[in-house]
């Protein structure tokens, strides 16, 4: 598994999309009424095969899923986890992150879904999250494994489902970025979703770091909550989101909850660690005076 980390994927996998982002925004600039060279560029600088995006929506969604089952299998050795948990805990990872997603969305947006009805469509990322921590919580009060020990499992899987529903939703067409107009009338739509993507799989890659350094338990997650925060906090600026709290969007609000959480997480996982470590060092001197005497 280590060797599998030090190929730096998330990064190689983050140079890609940076690259697959920065051949729209050319194509654009050097675009004349619209009339772009490839025909996969749509107005703005999205991406034009509408009829595809619902598709490699839901088909990346499920590709994340894929493979967050394939890094918990090949990570389970490290954890001490049989099998079937290999399976079950991603398994419960994605339906709970679905849910979470879903739910958080019904509630910014139900006036539209007590109009509309509720749909497939739609999701508040941050509802995902905030959900997958609550059901860590309670689930390592129940199980074997400690709360730090299972949030630490599950973080490599949010950050994969998140750069996935992000690339998703640049070919969907959803979350996009505020509009300029150039100097020749062409409006340039800025592809934040593949900017997030480049930044969670940057994310990801820390995270890999971090865990191989044998980072202290419990901290990979709230490291994912602070950074996906700060990442969201920035980004949200350059999306056309309704600013409804003075310069800030919903997801702003969101998102400071979560680095706010992170550090509270952090700051808790660390107390842990102290007290652990006293104790063992206790123990230790209780061990060699009793072996004097």
């Amino acid at each position: 598994m280590k060797r599998w980390k030090k190929l730096h994927l998330p990064l190689w996998l983050a140079a890609a999309v940076l690259v697959f982002a920065l051949l729209f925004l050319c194509d654009v600039l050097t675009s004349v009424h619209l009339d772009y060279f490839f025909d996969f560029v749509g107005y703005g600088g999205t991406f034009a095969y509408h009829s595809l995006g619902r598709f490699l929506y839901w088909g990346l969604m499920l590709f994340g899923f894929g493979l967050t089952l394939v890094l918990g299998w090949f990570r389970r050795k490290q954890y001490g986890l049989p099998g079937w948990a290999a399976v079950v805990i991603p398994l419960a990872f994605f339906l709970l992150a679905f849910v979470g997603g879903k739910l958080l969305y019904l509630l910014e947006n139900i006036h539209t879904v007590l109009v509309y009805g509720i749909g497939l469509d739609g999701m508040s990322l941050f509802g995902a999250i905030f959900l997958v921590l609550a059901a860590g919580t309670v689930a390592g009060k129940c199980s074997p494994l400690s709360m730090g020990t299972l949030l630490d499992y599950c973080t490599p899987f949010g950050l994969i489902l998140l750069a996935c529903v992000r690339m998703g939703c640049f070919f969907q067409g959803c979350c996009g970025g505020i509009t300029f107009w150039l100097s020749n009338s062409t409006p340039l739509i800025l592809p934040v979703q593949l900017f997030e993507v480049v930044l969670d799989l940057i994310l990801l890659e820390l995270c890999f770091r971090l865990e191989i350094s044998h980072f202290r338990q419990g901290l990979l997650y709230p490291v994912f909550l602070m950074g996906y925060g700060t990442i969201r906090f920035l980004l949200e600026f350059l999306r056309n989101t309704p600013k409804d709290w003075l310069i800030f969007s919903n997801g702003q609000i969101f998102a400071l909850v979560s680095i706010l959480l992170g550090v509270l997480l952090y700051r808790h996982f660390q107390k842990q660690a102290a007290l652990a470590a006293k104790s063992s060092k206790k123990g230790r001197k209780a061990s060699r005076a009793g072996q004097k005497s």
